[in-house]
């Protein structure tokens, strides 16, 4: 379902952005390249997209999380 509405939505006209922050299962964000808002949607997502830190952190949470429990 869910790759439905993302193949619907990417196969718009409109110029769309995706960003993905890999952190807490992961977020996906995509936005519309022509909004009057996606210049600050990109500056916010922008440091935050395939980071490296986020990703190993992600990486490591269910291990740390099977320790404790």
């Amino acid at each position: 379902m869910k790759d439905k509405i993302l193949d619907d939505k990417l196969a718009t006209k409109r110029p769309l952005a995706f960003a993905y922050i890999p952190a807490v299962f992961g977020l996906g964000i995509l936005f519309d390249v022509q909004a009057a808002w996606n210049a600050n949607v990109a500056a916010m997502v922008a440091p935050l997209h395939d980071n490296r830190l986020f990703a190993a952190i992600e990486h490591n949470r269910p291990r740390n999380y099977l320790k404790v429990i």
